[in-house]
């Protein structure tokens, strides 16, 4: 059985497991991500972040406070530039200190695709080329 927590809770308790070497697991909420991540089903194995690269999925904290669990769609100096998979605007650019964490893998119950396979990479090849098409459906 999971827990239910607000992401400012579990704040601390991921970056102390990131302190001790490891990785932190989160189960989130929203629909953004869908139809790669679906709440109550899937979570993400969550790792410090290194170098953000486009395509990459990255927690993130806004400047008003709000979390966000979104594809990385560009990255700049001026910071890095996510969007949900089922969204067509994307948030920012956000500095890379507001950047809490990336997955490394996405749980589907026991079942595990790690962030640096092939099959996720062409996954999110496809979700930012049908971004586009969404942004124009939008219009």
């Amino acid at each position: 059985m999971t827990e239910s927590r607000p992401t400012e809770a579990l704040l601390p308790l991921m970056q102390a497991a990131f302190a001790a070497g490891g990785v932190f697991r989160l189960w989130p909420s929203g629909r953004s991500m869908r139809p790669l991540l679906r709440e109550g089903r899937d979570s993400v194995l969550l790792a410090p972040l290194g170098d953000p690269c486009v395509g990459d999925i990255l927690l993130a904290r806004t400047e008003d406070g709000a979390f966000l669990l979104h594809r990385a769609i560009a990255v700049s100096e001026e910071g890095v530039l996510l969007c949900g998979d089922a969204r067509s605007l994307p948030e920012g650019p956000l500095p890379r200190e507001a950047i809490l964490a990336r997955a490394v893998a996405v749980y589907r119950g026991k079942r595990a695709l790690s962030a640096d396979s092939r099959r996720f990479r062409a996954y999110a090849l496809l979700a930012r080329l049908l971004r586009r098409v969404r942004r124009g459906m939008h219009k």
